[in-house]
């Protein structure tokens, strides 16, 4: 499944209530508002596999439930927004940041009091419920503040944040990762009731678990060679798996089968067949781990791998375009701002064509930085009007700022503050410099960065320039102005220039009202094209 963002606002007023449940219903959710009629928010989702999706989410106030029909775990990240999650016995008050641990198939509600933005890994059950244990654990949970959880936060963090560049291996690496990590920070911190291990044995279990993970491929794996490992009994190790409801040989098994689902699923392991796969986790007969595997999860292994090959990206082979027509079938794009840049900055004029305009939510000054988020996303063959600004206007307020909103707003600068505060590429820290931060090392403004969706490092991207013109003049309609390369500051000399100062910096009156024609860092609106 290709990432693709949906908007409620794309579609018909009589449509957007079951657009809003039907995208939910793809994690296995239900959503209901009650104080107002129509839902509003966006939804990005890329689906790994059967059992493997990730959700970008973001709505306005609204109430959340499980549809109780699928046995799966969810994995999610509040990044914006306050709310409250109850469950039998217990409740939460969530804000940014907090991290919860669902499951589908069980009883609890989500409820949103303000606009929110969530991402959401949905996982299969049976990894988290081995670490947990049968009698272990009961969801759902907020995750607190251990180093683990914190680790599982950040990484849930990067991988919403990079959704549209993950592909279907990345999403399974970070299943099985934040498995692990969840499985860890929850067994830190939760003490359930009396009937489950106590706070010693469950040290002891993870160190034995963790013995148990590092010799799987071992088909003549025992208990009494991890007890010895480990220094305990084999009467006391075997209690653990007892006080957890299950035997070591379940314990192995479920195990085993779980990495091999998540190899079979994984496109790196494509090219391995089912029974090397059975074989490097410890299955000797593939007759016994096909039989075993389908007893588990309802499916073979073939069909396990065919069901990942149907989620495949469309062009597996990036920036190799293989002539076959997407446009018709891509969905309406719709504009996705960073986290940190407002989406009124940015206007759409047609169907396929954006307006970015120069503003201080839009551009950067002096420098070029990987790591800047994108004022605006756009897909390959669409086209963009893009407004530009020179460093120089500044030089001539009233002719190039005055009465122009866009440059106004990057050209606010007062002894008190500057709309855009980093100026060029050095330190942000340049006070030693007696400085700004940038410390001036880099002048030109640019306008940008924009994302094309689908294109990775490595492809060549195809810019078709349209047109290029001036930036009109706000103060004299009808007129454009520049900077001039022969002239101090936009003026050329007539003759030569005296200053009254004592300095060498000529003084207006010594200079030419009259312009050159060489005129360098214009103000302009370019459009142009994007292939890959």
């Amino acid at each position: 499944m290709v990432a693709a963002l949906r908007s409620i606002d794309h579609l018909p007023l009589e449509h957007r209530d079951k657009a809003w449940l039907d995208w939910f219903e793809e994690l296995s959710l239900s959503a209901t508002v009650d104080d107002q009629p129509i839902p509003r928010g966006t939804m990005h989702l890329r689906a790994a596999n059967a059992t493997t999706r990730l959700a970008d989410v973001s709505g306005t106030p609204q109430r959340i439930v499980p549809m109780r029909r699928d046995h799966g775990i969810l994995f999610a990240l509040i990044v914006a927004g306050r709310g409250r999650l109850v469950a039998p016995h217990q409740a939460f008050d969530l804000a940014d940041g907090d991290m919860m641990v669902l499951g589908t198939a069980d009883d609890w509600s989500l409820t949103f009091r303000s606009d929110f933005r969530a991402f959401i890994l949905q996982a299969a059950a049976g990894p988290l419920e081995a670490r947990l244990g049968r009698s272990g654990i009961r969801l759902p949970k907020v995750l607190g503040s251990t180093v683990v959880a914190a680790v599982a936060k950040s990484g849930l963090r990067t991988l919403g944040s990079n959704l549209e560049t993950s592909g279907a291996a990345d999403l399974t690496a970070a299943e099985v990762a934040l498995t692990e990590l969840v499985a860890s920070a929850l067994l830190g911190e939760v003490r359930e009731p009396a009937g489950s291990l106590t706070g010693v044995q469950t040290a002891h279990f993870r160190r034995v678990a963790a013995t148990i993970d590092a010799r799987l491929s071992d088909p003549d794996l025992a208990l009494a060679l991890i007890a010895r490992l480990e220094g305990l009994s084999v009467r006391y190790a075997q209690k653990l798996f007892e006080g957890r409801g299950e035997s070591f040989s379940e314990y192995v098994r479920q195990q085993r089968l779980e990495h091999c689902r998540i190899d079979l699923a994984d496109p790196n392991h494509a090219h391995e067949s089912v029974a090397a796969i059975g074989q490097r986790w410890g299955f000797r007969d593939q007759s016994h781990f096909s039989r075993t595997f389908g007893a588990t999860f309802g499916m073979s292994p073939r069909q396990v791998r065919r069901t990942r090959s149907q989620t495949d990206e469309a062009y597996p082979l990036r920036g190799k375009p293989d002539g076959r027509k997407s446009a018709a079938a891509r969905p309406a794009p719709m504009l996705q701002a960073a986290m940190d840049r407002p989406p009124t900055a940015r206007a759409r004029e047609r169907t396929d064509h954006w307006h970015l305009p120069a503003t201080a939510e839009t551009v950067h000054w002096g420098f070029f930085s990987r790591s800047l988020p994108p004022v605006l996303r756009v897909d390959p063959g669409d086209s963009v009007t893009v407004e530009t600004l020179t460093q120089h206007a500044g030089d001539d307020w009233q002719r190039m700022v005055a009465g122009d909103s866009g440059a106004e707003s990057v050209f606010d600068w007062s002894p008190e503050h500057k709309r855009v505060d980093r100026r060029g590429a050095g330190p942000a820290n340049a006070s030693i410099f007696g400085r700004g931060a940038g410390e001036g090392f880099g002048v030109h403004i640019m306008t940008g960065p924009i994302y094309v969706r689908g294109a990775e490092p490595g492809d060549v991207l195809e810019i078709e320039f349209v047109e290029i013109r001036p930036r009109p003049s706000a103060a004299f309609p009808g007129k454009a102005f520049a900077s001039n390369v022969s002239a101090w500051w936009g003026y050329p000399q007539r003759g030569r220039c005296t200053a009254t100062n004592g300095s060498r910096r000529p003084t207006p009156s010594a200079l030419s009202t009259r312009r050159s024609t060489i005129l360098a860092y214009p103000s302009t609106t370019a459009r142009f094209r994007i292939a890959t």
